[in-house]
């Protein structure tokens, strides 16, 4: 049956032929989308998700309920201003630009009240250590969808000094903070535990994102030759720019397509002067899934004619396009910024509408050349 909209709607496929009952049975979903005939848009126009594929015995369709307790949505990150930055910016952050207050949302789909304990840990991924601490227990009613608020200062929980402490010792970091339960109660819930933990990321490494990675969407002008578009960052502390980063995402509509790498002053809020222009760069990818292209600040592009682009505070990158193209730069729609990014169609700079995060890096620090194209 075909389900719309964002309601996950529970569908049962009884496997009760004796072709299906052997070792090694092994199933697969397919799916089967349309393309959009809208020559702006490179996507198709479908798509479904699966969530909690559930291969049990004396099951009936007529019983929803399984003993789970799950997270329905992900936390919201502690340190929002930037999914990543680099390590050594990392000493202009304070203890206190961290929220420490955890809203959650989790429902309980068994039909048995069900005691939980709820923690919380920050994991070093590069150097295999953790920060962890326990905080709360709730009683969960059945089949009952459940909010709450962790403050995590009730708790003591200091995971400060464990970020702040590599900023010496190593280039680059992931630190992944986790808001997990357990329900230890009864063993029969373990299969259960791969839901229970939500997971966010801040990397210190030598850049600058408001962007996850990911793109869900790609962004660009149409009908602008000469079409230019501004992507402002705001940063920690002095420094030298080294490469923009960007990552484009990959279609058949566009061919050997060039665009105007640039880097503008800040203005009152708007790009001002143009401090860096390197004409005809080549739309690139690189090989593997998101993966970005680090496009190096040459010298002799710089406008003032100074060896060094040197940015502080605010400053705009972006692009200028010499004809009508489609650049397609990926765009995290996750994000949610607001004065951020700006278009000119040649005669003044605008506000974009549009609230997501250009997967659009300045990087700073130690350079080193992006992945093999």
């Amino acid at each position: 049956s075909k389900a719309t909209g964002d309601t996950f709607v529970p569908q049962f496929i009884p496997l009760n032929s004796q072709e299906y009952l052997v070792k090694g049975f092994r199933f697969r979903f397919k799916n089967y989308t349309s393309l959009s005939n809208d020559v702006s848009h490179a996507r198709n126009e479908d798509f479904w998700h699966l969530d909690v594929v559930l291969l049990d015995a004396h099951r009936m369709a007529k019983n929803l309920q399984f003993p789970d307790v799950a997270f329905t949505k992900n936390i919201t990150p502690l340190y929002s201003r930037y999914k990543a930055l680099p390590m050594s910016h990392f000493s202009q952050v304070t203890a206190n630009d961290f929220r420490l207050t955890i809203p959650s949302s989790f429902k309980n789909f068994d039909s048995d009240y069900r005691k939980v304990k709820f923690n919380f840990a920050v994991k070093g991924l590069h150097k295999d250590d953790e920060v962890a601490f326990t905080t709360y227990e709730a009683d969960i009613p059945p089949n009952t969808l459940a909010t709450e608020r962790d403050i995590l200062t009730d708790f003591d929980v200091d995971f400060y000094d464990f970020i702040a402490d590599d900023i010496d010792v190593y280039e680059s970091g992931q630190y992944e903070f986790q808001y997990y339960f357990t329900d230890k109660n009864n063993p029969l819930y373990t299969q259960y535990h791969w839901n229970d933990t939500c997971r966010v990321l801040l990397t210190l490494a030598n850049y600058y994102a408001y962007d996850d990675g990911s793109p869900e969407a790609g962004y660009g002008l149409r009908d602008a030759p000469m079409g230019r578009v501004a992507y402002k960052y705001d940063i920690l502390q002095k420094d030298t720019l080294q490469a923009i980063s960007m990552y484009f995402n990959p279609t058949m509509l566009e061919n050997a397509v060039t665009f105007n790498l640039c880097v503008w002053a800040n203005d009152n809020g708007y790009p001002g002067e143009l401090l860096y222009y390197s004409p005809s760069e080549k739309v690139q990818y690189a090989e593997g899934m998101y993966q970005f292209v680090d496009y190096e600040i040459k010298p002799e592009n710089i406008v003032s004619g100074e060896k060094n682009l040197i940015v502080e505070k605010s400053f705009f990158v972006g692009w200028e396009q010499p004809h009508d193209v489609l650049l397609n730069v990926g765009i995290d729609l996750n994000a949610s910024l607001s004065n951020r990014l700006y278009y000119n169609l040649g005669f003044e700079w605008e506000n974009s509408v549009q609230t997501g995060a250009l997967l659009m890096r300045p990087v700073f620090g130690k350079f080193q050349s992006a992945l093999a194209v």
